[in-house]
This record gives C-alpha cells, sequence and structure tokens, in this order.
C-alpha cells in the first residue's frame, strides 16, 4: 500500500485447481483487505497471454492503463498494467461476486466460517 493505492504482485493457483473461482476469491479478498486498509485504487501486472486473467480482472473492475515492455523475465513477454477505478464505488460488485464464490466453492472446499461471513 502506497498512500492510497495497492499493488498487488502475485496472486496464484496450482494449475490443478485453476478455473474453479479459487484465484476469484482470493483477488476478492484481497481486494477487500486493502480496501478496509484505505486503498482507493489497486494496480497489478499480467501477462497478455494469461486470458484467463486478464478477463478475471477486467470482470471486477480493472482496466488497461499501460504496458511493461519485456518484464517478464523467464520470456522477456510485456505486462500489461491494470488499474481500477475507485475501490469503494466497485465494492458492491466485488461484495456480491465474493458471495456467489463461496457458495459456488463451498460445494467442493470447506471454506470455514470466515469466508462465509464476508
Amino acid at each position: 500500500l502506497i498512500v492510497d493505492e495497492a499493488h498487488v504482485m502475485n496472486i496464484a493457483v496450482t494449475p490443478r485447481y485453476q478455473g474453479q473461482g479459487l484465484g476469484e476469491l482470493l483477488l476478492l479478498h484481497v481486494l477487500d483487505s486493502i480496501r478496509a486498509l484505505g486503498a482507493a485504487t489497486c494496480t497489478l501486472e499480467v501477462r497478455p497471454s494469461n486470458v484467463r486473467a486478464l478477463s478475471l480482472y477486467q470482470q471486477l473492475g480493472f482496466r488497461v492503463e499501460g504496458r511493461r515492455r519485456h518484464y517478464y523475465v523467464d520470456n522477456g513477454e510485456d505486462a500489461l498494467i491494470m488499474t481500477t477505478a475507485d475501490l469503494a464505488t466497485l465494492q458492491p460488485l466485488h461484495q456480491q461476486r465474493f458471495e456467489s464464490a463461496c457458495v459456488r466453492l463451498s460445494k467442493d472446499y470447506n471454506l470455514g466460517a470466515y469466508w462465509s461471513r464476508h
């Protein structure tokens, strides 16, 4: 958190569990936490080739603001810089998505009392 902007460095789900909504749940939890700490916006980088993550970020209110050339050292791929609008404005959308993800994932995972409260 830098002043009122949060920067998400890494969120990852092991390949075996990808595509189930766990990454969405993690990101929504992070967004809720940084909002509570006073963040007004959030920025992150994503590989243009990571279509699944790019789509999720767009659905959660992130928009492409720029590009970092040759950002990823493993293959020299660029990174798209994505930033949210005001997190307070996005909170109702995020809360609804969080609740839906909890209901959907609780069928396969024991999310515990914490997740069902938020």
